[in-house]
């Protein structure tokens, strides 16, 4: 395969968008595996750009942005907003897997050594 014909299949699956992200995320009803942000670098835009591109990532998708490590804007989002939401996902992850436990618990009931040690972790998490 060709460079010319490579770079075409890649545009086949780029959407190269110039827009606000607030304009730009108006035209995506879907969730996307991928984004890649390179806007304004100030804080208040870089979150923004976030807040509005996060809920459309797929689960496992990526969001990058350009200038996380130069430039304070991306850099502070990437520090406390992504770690936070990455964090949060995990807590509802972990609190969804102990909500399934309980409802088992429940039902067919369960050893009290899992239950300890469960309580000790939910604990832990809060």
């Amino acid at each position: 395969m060709s460079l010319k014909e490579a770079a075409a299949k890649l545009f086949d699956l780029i959407n190269p968008i110039v827009k606000t992200s607030k304009n730009a995320v108006k035209e995506f009803d879907k969730e996307i595996a991928l984004v890649f942000i390179d806007g304004d670098h100030s804080y208040k835009h870089a979150k923004q750009d976030f807040e509005l591109w996060f809920p459309k990532v797929r689960a496992h998708g990526i969001m990058a942005f350009h200038d996380t490590m130069l430039v304070d804007g991306p850099k502070k989002v990437e520090k406390n907003s992504v770690r936070e939401r990455i964090a949060n996902r995990r807590v509802l992850l972990l609190k969804n897997f102990f909500t399934t436990v309980s409802k088992a618990n429940i039902r067919f009931g369960m050893p009290k050594q899992v239950k300890a040690v469960g309580k000790k972790f939910i604990k832990k998490m809060q």
